[in-house]
């Protein structure tokens, strides 16, 4: 009678509650868009750039002076201003969000496609994501600054389609005909929406190409799952080629060049070190590793030697330090080694986080194997106890997920858009009476850390701020107080 009670509790009520709790801590994000609105930086000048070309104007224009991402250019040609819908604007970030969370579900269910039940997947898949949602380096140029979520949120939904399509060579299989070619048409076009993304993933599809030829016994299998490791990785190579030879990619290096000096890259790199630091020594990550060992041990068991889990730890640390300064360098590079664009830092902790676990599932693996070390299962109490505490620092004012709950209970975000709707109606009666005119308006006093928002300056020429809102709106001029 105590097994079966036990088997109901962490087989249907558990999962069941941890998805309720994990859904909560996501939830505010999604009410959170409902209160977005655009910014006079980038979002209106790109919806005029439209305008005035056409959709496929605007993707040849972009592509030759701006930038050479060939897919995620086709979205920035959707910018719901450019077709006077500001409410789609908000319902935007909503997709991207419930992108990621529905892609990284996809690529936990190929990746433990008999290991885990249904329940627990969910489970595992909202945790995680969670988790990068509540520590994320900036929330604001993922889900909500338009310009910037059509790229990289766009790219992390790739990845996790890409990764789960290739899932098979992960848990030490080979991939179908059809799974390689889909995986290598996924490898030529995520070049085209994040070359940044991009080349992070290049770095693991490469070095995983690299390792398996030297880990796996049989010469068969060695060849075959290499070269479809590697035939990832020329097409992502094939692609970011495609890349560096559209003239806006020529233009936007002709900006950012630096001449290359090891100093600068060694104290760019060390002004990195803080940051990774302080993601390792998160409580909350420490915290559910503690809860998921024992779940991760009972799996390991069940995983054949060739599985991306069962390289050494040494190795896999080795990999997800190549990875992560993958994504980092080449934009130290291009700003002189002395600062990293935040976006950056987001693909940064999106493979800090993937690894994480992943050198977790390797250590764990190797102390069962060299130290037939028994990981059981975590007394009841201690399991209320470290949940208690785990979902205490996940929603905690310090988290984006207790930022974006504050932000709601304390009328933040209602202050932010009624702001905005009064700027809206103060634009529509200014046209309406004196167009001519320069319009002078009050600043909006509520910010918010979620939402993107640059305000207009007291010049009424500055070109990507105030001229390029008063075009969009046809007014003559306008300037904050």
């Amino acid at each position: 009678m105590k097994k079966q009670r036990e088997t109901i509790i962490t087989k249907q009520l558990l999962p069941f509650a941890l998805i309720s709790v994990f859904t909560a801590a996501m939830l505010p994000f999604f009410i959170v868009s409902l209160f977005n609105h655009p910014a006079p930086w980038d979002d209106y000048s790109v919806a005029l750039l439209i305008k005035e070309h056409g959709y496929w104007g605007f993707y040849g224009h972009f592509l030759q002076y701006w930038n050479g991402r060939y897919v995620s250019t086709l979205l920035q040609g959707l910018n719901p201003l450019a077709f006077d819908n500001f409410d789609a604007f908000r319902f935007v970030p909503m997709v991207f969000m419930g992108g990621f969370i529905a892609t990284c579900c996809y690529f936990m269910h190929r990746f433990w496609p008999k290991q885990l039940t249904f329940r627990w997947l969910i489970a595992i898949s909202l945790g995680y994501c969670a988790i990068f949602f509540a520590y994320v380096r900036s929330a604001v140029e993922l889900w909500y600054w338009y310009s910037s979520a059509v790229v990289y949120a766009t790219a992390f939904i790739a990845v996790w389609v890409l990764l789960g399509i290739a899932a098979p060579l992960l848990r030490g299989e080979i991939l179908t005909q059809k799974e390689t070619i889909t995986a290598a048409i996924f490898a030529l076009l995520l070049p085209g929406i994040s070359e940044a993304v991009a080349i992070s993933v290049l770095a693991f599809f490469g070095i995983m190409g690299l390792t398996i030829w030297f880990l796996t016994d049989i010469q068969a299998q060695r060849q075959q799952r290499t070269s479809q490791w590697l035939t990832i990785a020329a097409c992502l190579g094939t692609g970011l080629l495609l890349y560096g030879m559209l003239g806006g990619t020529q233009a936007r290096l002709g900006i950012h060049s630096e001449s290359f000096q090891w100093q600068r890259v060694v104290t760019g790199l060390l002004m990195q070190l803080p940051i990774f630091a302080s993601w390792a020594a998160n409580g909350t990550l420490w915290i559910f590793t503690l809860l998921c060992i024992p779940l991760l041990a009972r799996l390991m068991y069940r995983l054949p030697a060739a599985h991306f889990l069962c390289l050494p730890p040494l190795l896999m640390a080795a990999l997800t330090v190549a990875v992560i300064l993958a994504a980092v360098f080449p934009y130290y590079w291009v700003t002189g080694f002395t600062y990293i664009f935040v976006r950056i830092e987001n693909i940064a902790f999106f493979w800090f986080l993937f690894f994480w676990f992943a050198n977790v599932a390797c250590w764990v693996g190797y102390l069962q194997q060299q130290w037939q070390l028994r990981w059981g299962k975590i007394p009841a109490y201690a399991v209320v106890a470290l949940l208690i505490i785990g979902l205490l620092k996940l929603y905690s004012p310090n988290t984006k997920i207790g930022v974006a709950w504050l932000t709601l209970l304390n009328g933040d975000a209602m202050r932010y858009d009624k702001d905005h709707q009064e700027r809206y109606k103060r634009i529509a009666a200014h046209k309406k009476a004196h167009p001519q005119d320069t319009l002078l308006l009050p600043p909006i006093d509520t910010h918010m850390e979620l939402l993107m928002f640059e305000e207009l300056t007291e010049n009424p020429g500055h070109k990507i701020s105030n001229k390029d809102f008063a075009k969009y709106f046809d007014i003559h001029a306008v300037k904050v107080q």
